[in-house]
């Protein structure tokens, strides 16, 4: 199977010193499986120089939906494969300072037009964990003034983080808790990363439901025996640039509101949502 192949040239003599060169080479990669369905699988692999173990996630696209590409026909725009947009996505975010994950290779099949096999690859982000999953963590039980501090911090991180990735026109259609990862290499300094990127999308102008979809996405995934509702104005705040919540800010925080609930009434029809809910 023929095909292009891109790798950041910090990275090439990695691989090529355990013998991966070619797209096929890329596309039979073996390791780990995090998820795999019919359309691609996920893995985390290893490899070695001078003794060192590098690890790397690798999204595998071997049939990839063709609907996509149908819809960017419609919109007058060129089909384009997943690895490619996610790796544009990614490369588009580190240049604008935006926390991601480090992207490393990407390639695509010479053969086919709106569903071409592809693979992306990125560095894997150690220790880092969910924010999901952090906020329990550090965030359960009485919590002293330095980590009410701490939370608050987190708070307006996460806030400065979604207002620079809606402001530069950028919305992800998947921003869950769970696609955002975050280190705090020291107490109330945290660094995150958005993840997952395959179905974000850059506008010149987007729409405003976008980042609503956004915001109530993430708001939804907030574990609420952590995050209080006075925590979740602090948020808005903090995401409109604002010191107090005015009636464009309040409306904005009501379509949200509204969003979320939708969410709540779909998805609890299907069962538990998660622990704490």
């Amino acid at each position: 199977m023929p095909g292009t192949t891109v790798i950041q040239p910090t990275f090439a003599d990695l691989f090529s010193a355990n013998g991966i060169h070619t797209f096929e080479d890329f596309m039979a990669l073996e390791g780990e499986i995090a998820k795999e369905n019919r359309y691609r699988r996920v893995i985390r692999f290893e490899l070695e120089a001078n003794g060192t173990p590098h690890a790397f996630y690798a999204k595998i696209h071997t049939a990839p939906k063709a609907s996509p590409n149908f819809q960017r026909l419609a919109r007058g725009r060129t089909p384009i494969t997943p690895a490619e947009h996610e790796w544009s996505i990614a490369v588009a975010l580190t240049e604008l300072g935006i926390g991601t994950f480090q992207p490393v290779a990407w390639g695509e099949s010479d053969k086919g037009t709106l569903s071409r096999p592809s693979f992306f690859i990125t560095e894997e982000l150690t220790g880092a964990d969910r924010v999901e999953d952090f906020i329990p963590q550090a965030f359960t039980g009485p919590l002293s003034r330095a980590d009410r501090e701490r939370k608050h911090q987190l708070i307006r991180a996460l806030a400065d983080l979604a207002r620079r990735f809606h402001g530069a026109g950028f919305f992800h259609r998947d921003f869950y808790l769970g696609h955002i990862l975050v280190r705090e290499p020291e107490p109330g300094r945290f660094n995150l990363f958005l993840i997952d990127l395959q179905r974000a999308e850059q506008q010149s102008h987007p729409r405003n439901r976008w980042f609503i979809k956004d915001i109530a996405q993430a708001a939804y995934t907030v574990p609420t025996q952590q995050i209080s509702a006075t925590d979740q104005i602090r948020f808005f705040r903090a995401y409109r640039d604002v010191d107090r919540l005015g009636p464009s800010d309040r409306r904005f925080a009501r379509r949200v509101q509204r969003r979320v609930n939708a969410m709540i009434r779909r998805f609890e029809r299907k069962g538990p949502i998660r622990e704490g809910r």
